[in-house]
């Protein structure tokens, strides 16, 4: 599925920002070098909640690159969906591979990258909702010095990042 369909999706949810899903298209429209394999300083990445809708909860880590916490996710590789790379994070960073939970596409957010060392400069996020239950993730400590599950109320109050906490206070009003 091509990437302004995959978009389409999201074009009906109130919740949706219109401001950032336009600065959407408009990138995918500019370009066809979408991932960071082509594209090193603005590029397309995904996120996923691990949701647990019975305990209300979500998994999250202390992310060791940017120093907060924050959902798991990754960049789309070139010739990557964005579902793919959700099914292909997941593993890497949970160590779990999905089977039968259902996936649900629900945010976008847009991320400047203001770190020196970085090559990365924007981060075009679109956001996923992975339904599951809590369980113990074999959580990749190269990537999170902590991870664990947090109830959602709770969630953006442990996040610096302003537009990621955004996002999950659009997922709060969602689930409620």
């Amino acid at each position: 599925m091509h990437y302004l369909q995959y978009l389409q999706l999201l074009s009906r949810n109130p919740n949706i920002d219109k401001q950032t899903y336009q600065q959407f298209v408009d990138f995918i429209n500019s370009t066809d070098k979408l991932s960071r394999d082509t594209n090193i300083p603005y590029h397309l990445c995904s996120f996923f909640v691990p949701y647990d809708p019975v305990k209300k909860s979500i998994f999250m880590g202390h992310h060791i690159k940017s120093d907060s916490w924050i959902p798991p996710g990754g960049h789309i590789d070139e010739g990557d969906t964005p579902l793919e790379t959700v099914i292909r994070e997941y593993e890497e960073e949970l160590g779990v591979k999905l089977i039968d939970e259902t996936i649900e596409l629900f945010d976008l957010s847009i991320i400047d990258i203001n770190k020196p060392q970085s090559t990365c400069k924007r981060h075009y996020d679109i956001w996923h909702l992975v339904h599951t239950t809590e369980q113990n993730y074999g959580y990749d400590k190269g990537e999170f010095l902590e991870a664990k599950w947090i109830p959602l109320d709770d969630a953006p109050a442990k996040m610096r990042v302003p537009e990621f906490q955004e996002v999950i206070e659009r997922l709060k009003s969602h689930m409620h």
